[in-house]
């Protein structure tokens, strides 16, 4: 078990993250996402961090609704998204 003083350590810095302007504070509760959000959620699927479905499909509404961008940037972050979304896919059909 952690020691207080890295609970406490661990505690202050997700509520500075929390606080921090550049986190939207994920995806669901209807704030923007960054170009840094997309790659720390290509990152997740990559590494199978553990992401409960209700987030899953915020993840994937929220996406759809952004491909029709006028920034081309963020176009091709959420097509990215999508190809390494599919790639999970084959790869958990594959390995079970």
């Amino acid at each position: 078990m952690p020691s207080r003083r890295k609970r406490k350590r661990v505690r202050r810095q997700a509520e500075a993250t929390a606080r921090s302007p550049g986190t939207c504070g994920g995806w669901g509760n209807g704030l923007p996402t960054t170009l840094a959000d997309l790659v720390m959620l290509r990152r997740a699927i990559n590494e199978d961090w553990p992401v409960p479905a209700n987030v899953r499909h915020a993840i994937v509404d929220e996406l759809g609704g952004d491909i029709e961008t006028s920034e081309v940037r963020r176009a091709l972050s959420v097509f990215r998204s999508f190809l390494v979304m599919e790639s999970a896919n084959i790869r958990a059909e594959k390995f079970g």
